[in-house]
């Protein structure tokens, strides 16, 4: 075998050796996907048989499901890789799946991941349009704060669901569930940036 021959053949196995890489990376990455979206759908199911009865109507689900959100989850800071995306926005494809079940398994997140899991609960719950907002919030702060909320679609009309907002600044009283778009308190305290519609 000459020079030219065996360069050939490295530079042949290092092409095949990359191309293989990337293929077991992509396959990773597909089950990984795979696997987390059969995951949510298990805790999603749970949760909504755990607090909606079949003769709930809509709304009713609506209402319960955002009383367990208020009610089951607790707060932790935002992870400053997600606000580094948010703010190139370039957020993962997906991110609200896997932020949905940290919080549902975990309990414990930050607003983006209290928003992925009530929108996704309201969403297989109801079949009715859910969105998730990103954005600005005048809640915990005056000059306002990178926040995230949920808007549900209602009889034609779209209104706020706010579990965090709710839990931290309503104390649990609802005074951020349902919440009109055109009303004072939604005008004065949301600023969206960016939506994310929910599938």
């Amino acid at each position: 075998m000459n020079g030219i021959q065996e360069r050939f053949l490295m530079r042949t196995g290092c092409f095949l050796a990359v191309g293989l890489s990337l293929l077991l990376l992509f396959r990773a990455e597909a089950f990984g996907a795979a696997a987390t979206e059969k995951a949510l759908n298990t805790a999603l199911t749970q949760v909504i048989d755990h607090v909606t009865e079949k003769k709930d109507k809509g709304e009713e689900k609506l209402e319960k499901l955002f009383a367990y959100c208020v009610k089951n989850f607790q707060y932790a800071s935002v992870p400053a890789q997600f606000m580094a995306a948010y703010l190139k926005k370039s957020l993962p494809a997906d991110w609200d799946r896997s932020y949905a079940l940290a919080m549902i398994q975990g309990k414990r997140g930050s607003c983006y991941h209290d928003a992925a899991a009530f929108a996704h609960l309201a969403s297989k719950a109801t079949g009715y349009p859910v969105v998730i907002a990103l954005g600005k919030s005048t809640l915990y702060n005056p000059k306002g704060s990178f926040h995230a909320w949920v808007l549900i679609r209602l009889k034609g009309k779209w209104y706020i669901y706010d579990p965090n907002g709710d839990r931290i600044k309503g104390k649990g009283k609802g005074k951020y569930m349902r919440l009109s778009l055109t009303s004072a308190l939604a005008k004065g305290t949301y600023q969206k940036e960016m939506l994310v519609t929910v599938k």
